[in-house]
């Protein structure tokens, strides 16, 4: 099959266009649109500023292993700043054509869109200044322009993994993957009845005492990131791919920079 051409990821993105009107009217509209734009602007096909490399079954159940570490680590976040336990729960889990519908939107369609611009778009643009540079200004949008100063932190700790993965694996479907997971898992975990068994928990750890309740959640927060880091370097390991090699930050030596 040969490569898509442009015409062929305009018309792509110009039927996601009016979707994104309905979803999400301004944010994720604007972001279709920015890409549209530049993708038009640079003659540029989806091959050419996406990773589409075929990734290993493996790779694939350490991702969602990292979407699940990231989903707990943002649902413990809730809890340090504004969020009380009794405010989880709810709602119920149905197959009402609502929950349905936002579980689509929330979990499959917003992912797809954020990945493509903020780690198709964003993170590919300055990726020309290197690897660690675009890797922070992306993940510093994406944690910025979800506008919730409370998670801002761990918004953009997700960006910082979701660049990795997408780097390592060098497949943009598993950074899809992941964001979906993280949305999928958190959401999973605050409704019922998976949310009772998580209000026993958080309880149990709360005891009479609320800030020290916040402090307990800490350890537990290093904790997950640290597996987080673990399985990181397994799929590297995996894929082969060590993008830490001074070589791929495109850093120059002093020595051969005179030359």
């Amino acid at each position: 099959m040969g490569k898509i051409k442009i015409k062929d990821i305009n018309l792509l993105l110009l039927i996601l266009l009016p979707l994104t009107f309905i979803v999400s009217p301004y944010s994720h509209s604007f972001m279709v649109i920015v890409i549209l734009v530049w993708i038009n602007n640079n003659n540029l096909r989806l091959r050419d500023f996406l990773y589409l490399k075929k990734v290993s079954a493996s790779i694939v159940l350490l991702s969602v292993l990292i979407g699940t570490l990231l989903a707990l680590m943002n649902f413990f976040d809730h809890f340090y700043f504004r969020f009380t336990i009794e405010t989880i729960g709810k709602s119920k889990m149905s197959l009402s054509l609502s929950n349905i519908w936002f579980l689509f939107t929330f979990c499959i369609f917003k992912p797809f869109i954020e990945e493509l611009f903020f780690r198709g778009f964003l993170y590919n643009f300055y990726k020309k200044k290197g690897i660690l540079i675009a890797l922070i200004i992306s993940s510093v949008l994406f944690s910025v322009l979800h506008f919730d100063l409370y998670r801002i932190i761990i918004i953009f700790i997700i960006g910082v993994f979701l660049v990795l993965l997408y780097e390592i694996t060098e497949c943009f479907w598993i950074s899809v993957l992941v964001h979906g997971s993280i949305n999928a898992i958190h959401t999973l975990l605050v409704v019922q009845p998976v949310a009772r068994y998580m209000k026993v928990l958080l309880y149990w750890m709360q005891g009479d005492n609320v800030l020290l309740f916040r402090l307990k959640l800490l350890p537990v927060s290093i904790v997950l990131f640290i597996l987080v880091i673990l399985v990181m370097i397994l799929i590297m390991s995996i894929s082969k791919n060590n993008i830490f090699q001074e070589k791929k930050f495109k850093l120059v030596n002093k020595n051969e920079a005179s030359h």
